[in-house]
């Protein structure tokens, strides 16, 4: 394996992977998992993406719980921080390439958004990130200007309950 782990990320396929480049710890040994597109569907047969698109809740507990189940709190809480960093990154780089008309940008940002956010469960953001995308990669950037007036609020809504869910990890993306 080359460490390359498709997103969005399926905790399995992650953890082999890490285990593959930095070796094992004094840790239960992790069986590597086959690479996947996305983790396996949920008792429901249902994908990683029908279930957050078919969400109304802004951040899907499941998906979350079954980060921390299988990696940890402690490194999901990492994971939050970091998400928290980079889509106020993603954010900017969407709102700049939207205003400068580059839809090709504005669609790679949005992609990015939905990975990230759909990976810890923010099936708003998710669903919103995704209709901007799409919009974007079909020529019709009309169609992503209203989901991108409200991708703002949904991040904070997301980042707020990632927060009380790991306050300390998630400290340094304030």
């Amino acid at each position: 394996m080359n460490g390359y782990v498709p997103k969005p990320i399926n905790p399995e396929t992650l953890i082999a992977a890490m285990v593959d480049i930095f070796g094992a710890v004094d840790v239960a040994p992790v069986p590597a998992a086959p690479v996947e597109a996305e983790p396996p569907p949920d008792e429901e047969g249902r994908s990683l993406s029908d279930r957050l698109s078919a969400t109304n809740a802004a951040l899907d507990v499941s998906v979350i719980g079954t980060l921390e189940e299988q990696l940890g709190t402690e490194m999901v809480g990492e994971l939050v921080g970091d998400f928290i960093e980079t889509s106020k990154a993603l954010f900017e780089q969407l709102s700049a390439a939207r205003a400068s008309g580059d839809v090709s940008a504005w669609g790679d940002a949005a992609h990015s958004l939905k990975s990230s956010a759909g990976t810890l469960g923010l099936s708003r953001v998710y669903q919103t990130a995704l209709a901007i995308e799409l919009a974007c990669r079909a020529g019709t950037p009309d169609k992503a200007e209203q989901p991108t007036e409200v991708l703002g609020e949904l991040l904070d809504e997301g980042w707020l309950l990632l927060r009380q869910r790991h306050p300390v990890q998630a400290a340094a993306g304030k």
